[in-house]
């Protein structure tokens, strides 16, 4: 290559560490050296799956340790077209074609997984610079699937690091893998009386896959007891993650299945169980949300620590709540606006104030009732005789007195 572009190539990639690639790591960690496309892409992949500093160092510096995904892959071309001219110049003169490698290196991957990661890093080092890409390590949620017993979660509890997703059926459990962007994932399985088919099943393996190719690690948990699917669905979830891991080989760290084929008592799906629905529609309750995610964060704590659920006020406490802060707003700026901001001041009810009749519309004054003309010429009536049970009657027999 150097002889057929009689060009002087500039190379530093030789002296370069892994601090230079992300500066906020650790000294132990940022010490680490690479030598080629894939040690690199290897050491992002490890860097951005794992959140303990000590297990990322003894992973990065285990060479016998193999894990890849796309996007350590599309960094690491990145970085070489930055750093690197022997590379920027094979991306450039590149005719868009689909790359074969004739072997797996010594790495022990299936060659056509390896094709798909190099092309995909390929097209996307052609189209992006380094100074555009950022490995920094930034905190991302949590993103927690979970059928539609739970579709009242979102209501009940709330965390900035969490995020909650409900499905009703498979599709939308592909659905949510295909958008989603965060880092781990635990997908909890569907609550059916009925099995769903096997071609769901598939593809619910592929998105599963795809998604841990991006960097997604996903933790399969078992579903709440008490639906009459529940043991087929337990096989199918496992059968699920296996066919994945075989699928996605260079990731399949990124696939972990924490369902027994024999259930254990500290599973949390054995705390809705206690308290069964009495229709396979309703919604679990507040309580029964709230043991289960007692269990599953403690169940998970080895691979995921998820934070603590404080059930949040309900929705009419926090409609009432908002309409008071609100009238308390409103009268403070009242208070402002007239120059009274000290407390407990008197409220002026402009409602009855009306303004007083000039004399000219007054009606005369006087002592006899003939000169107002509002009143009846006629003189008032003692009718009281004509009042009680039995008037009716007696109306006939008695006249008024003649005047």
């Amino acid at each position: 290559m150097r002889g057929s572009a009689n060009y002087s190539f500039s190379c530093t990639v030789h002296d370069k560490r892994f601090k230079d690639v992300v500066p906020d790591a650790i000294e132990t960690i940022g010490k680490i050296q690479f030598h080629s496309i894939y040690g690199l892409a290897r050491l992002i992949s490890i860097y951005e799956q794992e959140k303990n500093n000590e297990r990322r160092r003894f992973l990065m510096s285990d060479p016998s340790y193999e894990f890849l995904t796309v996007s350590g892959a599309q960094k690491a071309f990145t970085f070489f077209k930055h750093c690197c001219d022997h590379v920027f110049r094979s991306l450039a003169c590149h005719d868009g074609s689909v790359l074969c490698l004739p072997h797996d290196g010594g790495t022990g991957f299936p060659v056509e997984q390896l094709n798909e990661v190099n092309n995909e890093g390929v097209k996307f080092a052609k189209m992006n610079s380094w100074e555009n890409i950022s490995t920094a390590d930034k905190p991302r949620k949590v993103l927690i699937i979970l059928p539609d017993g739970f579709r009242t979660i979102n209501e009940s509890f709330k965390h900035q690091d969490v995020e909650f997703a409900i499905f009703r059926n498979l599709a939308d459990i592909c659905a949510i893998l295909s958008k989603t962007d965060v880092s781990s994932c635990v997908l909890v399985g569907p609550t059916t009386d009925v099995v769903p088919p096997k071609k769901e099943w598939c593809r619910l393996t592929s998105a599963v896959a795809s998604a841990a190719r991006n960097g997604v690690k996903i933790i399969a948990v078992a579903p709440p007891r008490g639906d009459a699917a529940y043991q087929q669905n337990r096989m199918e979830i496992n059968e699920m993650i296996d066919l994945a891991r075989k699928t996605a080989t260079m990731m399949k760290q990124n696939l972990v299945s924490l369902i027994p084929m024999i259930e254990a008592g500290r599973e949390p799906s054995h705390g809705p169980s206690a308290h069964p629905r009495a229709n396979p529609a309703d919604p679990y309750s507040v309580a029964v949300m709230k043991e289960y995610f007692d269990s599953l964060r403690e169940y998970i704590r080895a691979e995921i620590q998820l934070p603590e659920f404080t059930p949040t006020a309900s929705r009419s406490a926090r409609t009432r709540l908002y309409f008071k802060q609100r009238k308390g707003k409103k009268n403070a700026e009242e208070r402002i606006q007239r120059g009274r901001v000290g407390k407990h001041q008197p409220r002026f009810n402009n409602f009855r104030i009306t303004t007083p009749t000039p004399p000219f519309a007054m009606l005369p004054q006087a002592m006899y009732t003939q000169w107002n003309p509002m009143m009846p010429m006629q003189p008032f009536v003692n009718n009281y005789g004509y009042r009680g049970r039995g008037g009716s009657s007696r109306r006939s027999s008695r006249r008024p007195p003649h005047y």
